[in-house]
């Protein structure tokens, strides 16, 4: 139903009437005004206090990249974060789930919700924990991406502590464009395809562009070995052959291969720089990435000052991850019909196969109507904007293989053979129904189909994340000096994020068996509503002076009211462009800024204010 609702909004985004009139806007201004990134007053000078950086469409195609998060973990000012080569598959954390495939922007390793990602202005959708995956915005649908390396919370929000990436797209296109790709490494591995196909058309009153991307897939690629089956190279003591730690033994033992374990004489010392399991070859290198994207984008001129637009943008993605087969540390009964050492222990073990595998299904869906325009008079131009976005994204993960350690406790437990000589779990008289004994001394030949299928199961996990948001921006000249013009910008926002994490039923109930609950692994839901405004002044000082090109001071504040997430607080920001005839200097200060959001769930915390953190402050010692 998703995809038939996709295909009418992008279908309505052409039908809709095309008029003849004139098509430019006119401005009182000699030169055209922008927007720069880091400012939301319009100006006809591109340089401000903050330093930018502009990526052009010409520079994106010739780094035969796929998306745009490629592109920016390339840049030096970008720290390490999750890309296609982090292959995770672990239990479902609180807030942010296991990788499906993402890539992420982090700015100066700041941390990736710290960086506020923008789609043409205007935020784009992350998880619960603030996270943004750019794999869903492809460089076919890129104009330019501009790169904001200061602080920006007092004009963005508190998600822009580290900076901010807004990711353009393109407006225009007359005619059609179809773009292939294929790569692959020179070890014949890591194909990579990407199929763009783009059309647009304009007239002097409406332009429309749609672009659709194709699938990408790429190679299943094994990770090299380690070096051998040391531990300190990263092997792991959760072998086939197991590791045990027996009581009043220094040294722990482990199966000598192809022996049954029957004996105590079938064990020996474990040898930690050859005893280790490599399980690097059984992992995905790159995670394999199936990815289909549609956007389509129109702007009508209702009158000469005031423009309808709109877009809307869908996103489906399928992501697998692999790793190893799974292992585990439990303890094990005296009584264990396996055990030859009849002693209770504690053994570290691995199976030999049924690695551990997660697909996962991410789908997008963006929409986004506004009115943008003008207002001429009293000798000056006023700019707004008034934009409504939804934004949608629904994952679902199907997990192979995941282990029930409470399973895997009672199939260790006591057991013994029943008078049919069948093996059962428990103790004669108390016999434990729909339990298996597993046999972790045997080595591989010693585990049995039989016994995987009891402790290990299919589990599906369900993330639901929704972001409403409305906002509506003015900018003008104040008045103007000799040195320039005093400009002024004001808006308001509000945004109702909402989440959810429907982990696997059986997982919750091995996470409450097992005492896991203290990993956040629970139920979650919740919602955080904000409301926000800001206003920025920009004052020039001097201009054209011998010596001295520009002097201007830049100041702004953001008042910021999150309902319960934490106390409302004004966020300002003061900043200093001097640019002498040659190379420019460059100042700012800024308040630290409001801690990240964190969802509501079962319970609320508030932040203490800023004014509590500094009266703390003040009464520590140093």
């Amino acid at each position: 139903m998703k995809s038939l609702f996709v295909l009418f909004i992008v279908a309505a985004q052409f039908v809709w009437p095309w008029p003849h009139a004139a098509r430019a806007q006119t401005s009182s201004a000699d030169a055209p005004v922008v927007t720069v990134l880091g400012s939301r007053i319009k100006r006809t000078d591109l340089e401000t206090a903050q330093t930018v950086i502009v990526l052009e469409r010409q520079e994106l195609d010739r780094t035969g990249l796929s998306n745009v998060g490629e592109l920016l973990q390339t840049l030096p000012m970008f720290g390490a974060a999750t890309n296609t080569r982090v292959n995770v598959n672990s239990f479902t954390p609180q807030f942010a789930p296991a990788s499906a495939g993402e890539t992420q922007a982090d700015l100066r390793n700041f941390g990736v919700n710290r960086t506020l990602i923008l789609v043409d202005g205007r935020r784009w959708v992350g998880n619960l924990a603030g996270e943004t995956d750019l794999s869903s915005i492809p460089l076919a649908v890129v104009e330019r991406v501009e790169i904001l390396k200061d602080g920006a919370s007092s004009i963005y929000g508190s998600d822009a502590i580290a900076g901010v990436v807004n990711i353009v797209t393109r407006s225009e296109l007359s005619g059609m464009q179809a773009t292939a790709q294929y790569g692959e490494s020179d070890e014949s591995d890591a194909i990579t395809q990407r199929y763009d196909f783009a059309v647009g058309a304009s007239t002097e009153r409406l332009s429309a562009l749609l672009v659709r991307r194709g699938d990408r897939a790429i190679s299943r690629d094994p990770a090299p070995g380690y070096s051998g089956n040391d531990e300190s190279a990263g092997a792991s003591r959760a072998t086939p052959n197991g590791h045990f730690v027996l009581p009043d033994l220094g040294s722990p033992l482990t199966l000598i291969p192809g022996r049954s374990g029957a004996e105590v004489g079938d064990f020996r010392f474990y040898e930690p720089t050859s005893d280790g399991y490599n399980g690097m070859p059984e992992r995905y290198l790159l995670v394999p990435v199936e990815q289909t994207f549609a956007h389509a984008q129109s702007a009508y001129r209702i009158t000469e000052q005031v423009r309808f637009v709109s877009s809307v943008t869908w996103n489906e993605k399928r992501a697998q991850t692999r790793l190893a087969p799974v292992g585990f540390v439990a303890p094990v009964d005296a009584a264990q019909i396996f055990n030859p050492f009849n002693v209770p222990l504690t053994a570290t073990y691995r199976f030999d196969r049924r690695a551990q595998a997660r697909t996962s299904d991410v789908d997008t869906l963006a929409l986004r109507v506004g009115l943008e325009g003008v207002i001429h008079g009293l000798g000056r131009d006023v700019y707004w904007d008034v934009t409504y976005a939804h934004i949608d994204q629904e994952r679902s993960d199907v997990t192979d293989n995941r282990l029930d350690i409470a399973r895997i406790n009672r199939s260790l437990g006591a057991s013994f053979v029943d008078p049919n000589g069948v093996v059962r779990c428990g103790k004669p008289g108390a016999p434990i129904d729909g339990c298996i004994p597993l046999n972790v001394f045997g080595g591989p030949n010693g585990v049995t189909d039989a016994m995987l299928d009891d402790v290990l199961y299919q589990a599906q996990d369900r993330y639901e994340q929704r972001s409403t948001q409305f906002a509506a921006n003015a900018t003008t000249t104040v008045f103007e000096l000799p040195f320039g013009s005093i400009g002024a910008a004001l808006g308001i926002e509000h945004r109702d994020d909402r989440g959810a994490i429907e982990p696997d039923a059986r997982t919750l109930a091995v996470a409450s068996q097992a005492a896991l609950l203290t990993r956040g692994l629970t139920r979650t839901s919740g919602s955080v509503q904000t409301d926000e405004a800001y206003l920025e002044l920009n004052l020039p000082f001097a201009v054209d002076l011998p010596g001295l090109r520009a002097l201007e001071l830049s100041a702004a504040t953001r008042y910021t009211d999150a309902n319960d997430a934490y106390e409302a607080v004004a966020n300002p920001r003061v900043a200093l462009r001097w640019k002498p005839s040659h190379p420019a200097a460059r100042a700012a200060f800024a308040r630290p800024p409001l801690p990240s959001c964190i969802p509501a769930s079962s319970s609320t915390r508030r932040w203490p204010s800023i004014r509590a953190v500094r009266a703390r402050l003040r009464k520590t010692p140093r």
